[in-house]
């Protein structure tokens, strides 16, 4: 059975950025586990990176998230009043309860105090020009690469600036992302995770197919670079869940 949240019948709405203070006190919700909570309704109409902090006085904190009935997560702290921790989560309404490590047998008995809960927002890490694509699982990609496009310098060619068009997935679970690539002209495919370089293929021939993969959770960046400073040509990206190993057969090249 899903691990619903018993305290989530009417959390108070939470935004991105704003500081709440309460108090547990033996009048607020008791659980099964023994732990007093207060819930928190936190909105998401995106993925979105963010930082959660929970500071009591008098109990060590606890802040269980629920996404419907299923319960995503459980950070507590057994040692300090103040704990901060960094969540990445897809769009979605989510319960956060602010509540104590210890537990009691009857809600007296349960720690409690006042504390401060709040929530700040954090930018995607931007890599290359800036001008990334988004793009997410069945994504395909198709375009051409021109003299005035983004420049990008591989790793194993320092000081050389290739020009590249760049394409970036969020991975909020543990899952994998392919990026498949083929092109009209040479070309080569990076893989950038949370900014540093992370795989790169050869240079390939015009119509050979590039394969790299990204685990998630974190920031992917994929480049396709060209060899020639004005190839001018099309290419195309196709974005699959999956390793490498579980990608289909490659397609005829339309190039």
């Amino acid at each position: 059975m899903p691990d619903a949240d018993p305290c989530a019948a009417s959390p108070f709405p939470l935004e991105l950025g704003d500081t709440v203070s309460g108090t547990l006190d033996a009048t607020d919700c008791f659980d099964r586990d023994g732990r007093l909570g207060d819930a928190y309704l936190l909105t998401l109409p995106s993925a979105t990176l963010f930082d959660l902090t929970l500071s009591t006085d008098g109990f060590l904190p606890f802040v269980p998230t629920y996404l419907g009935e299923s319960q995503l997560s459980g950070w507590a702290s057994d040692s300090v009043s103040t704990l901060t921790r960094e969540h990445l989560f897809p769009a979605g309404a989510y319960v956060l309860r602010a509540s104590s490590y210890l537990r009691g047998d009857t809600p007296a008995q349960a720690p409690r105090g006042a504390y401060s809960l709040w929530t700040v927002p954090q930018s995607v890490p931007q890599e290359g020009c800036g001008r990334e694509s988004s793009v997410t699982y069945g994504s395909v990609a198709e375009g051409r690469i021109n003299s005035g496009d983004c420049r990008r310098s591989p790793a194993d060619e320092p000081g050389v600036e290739r020009p590249a068009d760049g394409y970036a997935a969020i991975l909020t679970t543990g899952g994998d992302m392919t990026a498949l690539a083929t092109a009209s002209f040479r070309f080569r495919l990076l893989h950038l995770a949370d900014g540093s370089p992370a795989g790169a293929s050869a240079w390939l021939e015009p119509g050979a197919e590039a394969a790299l993969t990204a685990t998630g959770p974190g920031f992917h960046d994929f480049y396709l670079l060209a060899e020639g400073t004005e190839p001018g040509g099309p290419y195309r990206i196709r974005f699959i869940e999956g390793g490498s190993a579980s990608a289909p057969p490659p397609f005829r090249s339309p190039f």
